[in-house]
């Protein structure tokens, strides 16, 4: 008579695979009995355990220090980015800086012009004859209208 297990095929290396897993899983002990390094997996009779070289440490410092060199790469660039916006930020308030400043004196030399005209006409008002006297008013007149409008505070 042939038994046949009701336990799937694949269930019945689960047990032998659990061992092999907690196996490769449990720790190395590094040893120095009289001079001599020895591994094991269980701890040093002798007391004298040295630190131990797991590989899985050694692999997972290898891909930490590979993550790391990418974090590092990625923040450079980051960086560098940041610099370049920046300095172009820089410099284009420097330059609406410059076209304000600009637009500042061209409007204080307008105010300037405007003002020179209004008191020369102010001064030949005094001179002008009767007859000339009513045209050189007209102009006071439009030049303060133009001085008020364009020198007015902001």
């Amino acid at each position: 008579m042939i038994y046949q297990s009701c336990v799937p095929h694949g269930l019945r290396l689960l047990p032998i695979l659990l061992v092999l897993a907690a196996a490769s899983a449990s720790a190395t002990y590094k040893c120095n009995d009289r001079g001599n390094v020895t591994y094991t997996d269980v701890a040093c009779a002798n007391g004298h355990q040295l630190p131990s070289t797991d590989l899985r440490d050694v692999k997972a410092l290898q891909v930490d220090r590979l993550a790391a060199s990418e974090r590092a790469e990625a923040d450079k660039s980051d960086l560098k980015r940041l610099v370049d916006e920046r300095q172009r930020n820089e410099r284009t308030e420097a330059l609406q800086r410059q076209r304000s400043a600009a637009a500042v004196n061209k409007r204080l030399h307008i105010c300037a012009k405007l003002g020179l005209r209004k008191k020369w006409l102010e001064e030949d008002v005094g001179t002008a004859s009767k007859r000339s006297a009513r045209k050189v008013r007209t102009k006071l007149h439009r030049i303060g209208e133009q001085y008020a409008l364009e020198c007015a505070p902001i």
